[in-house]
């Protein structure tokens, strides 16, 4: 039995194809209107083309748009529409006005799409489980809208080739703000994301030993910040995924700004800062680095991500702005781009003209080394492990970890415990090569090694552990790796070791 909406439809369908108006296989696209305050279900589809006559929900019209024709769009008045919503058709437009707004309960997804060539334009998704959650969706695109505060992913898209994000605000939600997965040639572009819990941006090409690496993907002109919430997290990955990050703005998240571990990928003209690890990457896998800035970017402030006019991400592009396939403006004052592409979120910008060809690779040039002999402070009773890295730096706003220390600080670098007690929930790893960890003062830190662990596990080399008084049941310090590789220049000094 057809449902009403579908009945509807079809008379829809007929009338027009009676009439002439539509012809088999048309590309004729329609317009419907929504509007939750005027409008009525009981409205035919063609009462529905007329803004005066909408339909009450966006479900509804999900549901009773001609499977026929199109590209179609949605028109959907301002207000707040509670619905949790799974769109039927392809070649669908869901177009939002200024305050769109649709939200849906934490264990909900706001917005389902299991179909090709969808498109979200102008709408806010507040809270739901994700904003939008999208299976072999191939060609869906988002643009202009915000997707803020989902219980797990804001865009969360499978199987789904050639997906477009772009414009947009991805903000607060509880997994990571953008995830693609096993699917090729995504483009991540011109986005806001931060505050997402793991990652701000993450595509994922799926198990390695299961999925060859997906490839072809572009993420550009974003500005992504603080996200992630332990030091594993960060701003930008790609997990068994190939392709290129560029012109993006990246600093202040938890750990690290860029983590790949794929060839090939070509990470360029990001400016980075206030972040312990700039590119994160498998030794055996390298990306291809160059013209990295490491530089405050000098946003306005107080949540305006513009920036001021004496900003280096201002003409820090390699390319013109005609040939980078983007416009608007980064500046407080909204004076355009123009001559070299400007790095990071513009405001104002169109919708893409196309995805540019990827950057020429330079000639090879040696990777900086990164900044080394960088301390870190960290206090067992009153530190705080959701401090960023440059906090941490500061004695008087330590980590409380010594864990985070470690993660946080990197390679090389140093982290300082100040006096006191700390009785870790498991063994303390140092991963990180050529870190060294002391205590501020020696003898003034006790380390209570957890119960029926190691209290320190050393896997890395030339490793310096100095100045702690450590009490395990089980060995104070273990130095070996899981492989069993050997491990050198580890240096163990002024240490009091005992149950």
């Amino acid at each position: 039995m057809l449902r009403a909406g579908a009945v509807r439809s079809l008379v829809l369908a007929l009338f027009l194809l009676g009439s002439g108006m539509l012809q088999p296989h048309s590309s004729l696209a329609l317009d419907f209107h929504v509007n939750r305050d005027t409008g009525s279900n009981d409205a035919t589809a063609l009462q529905a083309q007329n803004p005066a006559e909408p339909w009450a929900t966006i479900r509804y019209a999900l549901r009773s748009v001609p499977d026929i024709g199109g590209p179609h769009t949605i028109h959907v008045a301002p207000g707040t529409y509670t619905e949790s919503l799974e769109s039927a058709y392809p070649g669908i437009t869901l177009k939002g006005s200024p305050g769109t707004v649709l939200q849906a309960p934490p264990d909900k997804t706001i917005l389902y799409i299991e179909h090709a060539d969808f498109t979200l334009d102008g709408v806010e998704l507040r809270g739901g489980l994700h904003g939008v959650r999208a299976d072999q969706a191939d060609r869906l695109t988002i643009r202009n809208c915000i997707i803020r505060d989902a219980t797990k992913n804001g865009i969360h898209a499978t199987r789904s080739e050639g997906v477009l994000v772009e414009n947009s605000e991805i903000l607060g939600n509880g997994s990571r703000g953008v995830l693609i997965e096993t699917a090729p040639n995504a483009y991540v572009r011109n986005n806001l994301a931060a505050f997402n819990r793991e990652w701000g941006i993450e595509i994922d090409g799926g198990d390695h030993e299961t999925h060859a690496p997906s490839t072809g993907h572009i993420i550009a002109f974003n500005t992504v910040t603080e996200n992630g919430h332990v030091p594993t997290n960060g701003g930008l990955r790609f997990e068994n995924a190939t392709g290129e990050m560029r012109y993006n703005v990246v600093g202040a998240n938890a750990g690290r700004a860029i983590k790949v571990d794929t060839q090939p990928t070509w990470i360029h003209h990001n400016l980075v800062w206030d972040q312990s690890l700039i590119v994160d990457s498998e030794s055996d896998q390298p990306p291809v680095v160059w013209d990295m800035i490491e530089a405050d970017p000098l946003f306005v402030g107080n949540g305006d991500y513009r920036v001021l006019p004496e900003s280096p991400a201002i003409d820090a592009g390699n390319l013109n702005v005609a040939d980078s396939d983007i416009g608007g403006s980064i500046r407080a004052d909204l004076e355009p781009d123009t001559g070299l592409a400007d790095l990071g979120r513009h405001v104002e910008a169109a919708a893409s003209t196309g995805v540019p060809p990827p950057a020429q690779t330079p000639a090879p040039t040696p990777t900086p080394a990164p900044p080394s002999d960088i301390e870190y402070f960290v206090n067992c009773s009153n530190g705080d492990d959701d401090r960023s890295s440059s906090a941490a730096r500061n004695p008087a706003t330590p980590w409380r970890s010594i864990r985070r220390g470690i993660l946080g600080a990197g390679a090389r670098n140093i982290v300082t415990i100040q006096d006191g007690t700390c009785t870790p929930d498991d063994e303390i790893e140092i991963d990180r090569e050529a870190v060294t960890v002391r205590a501020e003062n020696l003898g003034g830190v006790t380390v209570v090694g957890a119960s029926g662990t190691n209290a320190f596990l050393i896997q890395s080399d030339s490793v310096t552990l100095e100045g702690f008084h450590i009490r395990s049941r089980q060995r104070g310090i273990l130095v070996a790796t899981s492989s069993g590789e050997k491990i050198s220049g580890v240096t163990l000094r002024n240490l009091r070791i005992g149950p």
